[in-house]
């Protein structure tokens, strides 16, 4: 929202985002929390602006919702939102023909975040903040998971060496039929964006645990970062300066491989169409 256009005692119309707690009772019964709005719209005087609207999810069950009419009251804010409109809710995942788990690999807490093992995690963020959906965690699973149409994004919270673990939990308790990792690529170089079906594991500890517990039956989006001295150390060290405007377009690029593959549900096309042998040419 721009606050530096409006004018203290004049209502104008903003964008409230919708923040939400808990672990939602639904999902131990095979249900998946679906965020259907993420920002409510409404008119108000800038000085009378709530930060956002905080809603309470653990008490949701399957095929519960809290409305637009459920959030909060605040004192001179009119929400311009209908109010039978669900804003977040419980779905069963059996209401969806098939399902696909779409995945980003990456290690959790703060001390990885954004480095170059991190890549999947950094891709699937980017897409899931562009949908204008986000993560909710999943204790069953030690993931974050989110929902959208027919494809569930989620990100293990393992650590990398046991992500399939959560793969594992997430396939089997959601009957999901395809199944798309997307990860950093030793072998590949920045800038570079490539897709397989099945094969190897190129030595990468995330696809090794999947492989191990999942079978190597699934497709994978990967994203080339470049070797550097010490595997370890460089797999979990940040992108140079020098490095973020072509990691930028080249994560960019592989969000909108995604966006592709999840309207059209067809591997083939989406790697024909979205495959980079050579590293993008980023204009200085």
């Amino acid at each position: 929202m721009d606050l530096l256009a409006v004018t203290k005692g004049v209502k104008s119309k903003f964008k409230v985002p919708i923040k939400h707690q808990g672990t939602p009772v639904g999902l131990k019964n095979k249900g998946i929390l679906m965020l259907s709005k993420k920002r409510i719209s409404v008119e108000c005087a800038p000085e009378h602006l709530p930060d956002h609207y905080l809603v309470d999810v653990a008490p949701l069950d399957v095929n519960e919702s809290i409305l637009v009419r459920d959030l909060e009251k605040h004192e001179n804010v009119k929400i311009l939102d209908h109010d039978s409109i669900a804003v977040i809710g419980v779905i069963k995942a059996k209401w969806f023909q098939v399902m696909t788990l779409l995945v980003g690999l990456g290690n959790p807490t703060l001390r990885y975040a954004h480095t170059r093992h991190n890549a999947g995690f950094d891709i699937l963020d980017s897409l899931v903040s562009e949908l204008d959906l986000s993560f909710t965690f999943s204790p069953k699973h030690n993931a974050f998971l989110c929902v959208y149409k027919d494809f569930i994004f989620l990100k293990p919270q393992t650590y990398m060496n046991l992500s399939g673990e959560s793969v594992l939990s997430a396939k089997n308790f959601y009957k999901t039929k395809e199944l798309l990792i997307v990860h950093d690529d030793l072998d590949l170089p920045l800038g570079v964006v490539r897709f397989k079906n099945g094969g190897g594991n190129g030595g990468h500890n995330g696809l090794k645990s999947i492989d191990l517990l999942c079978s190597n039956s699934y497709y994978r989006l990967r994203v080339g970062i470049s070797k550097g001295i010490g595997v370890i150390e460089h797999v979990l060290s940040k992108f140079h300066k020098n490095e973020e405007p072509l990691k930028n377009a080249a994560f960019e690029h592989a969000k909108n491989a995604l966006k592709f593959f999840i309207e059209s549900h067809d591997f083939n096309a989406m790697q024909n169409r979205f495959t980079l042998k050579k590293p993008l040419k980023i204009e200085s």
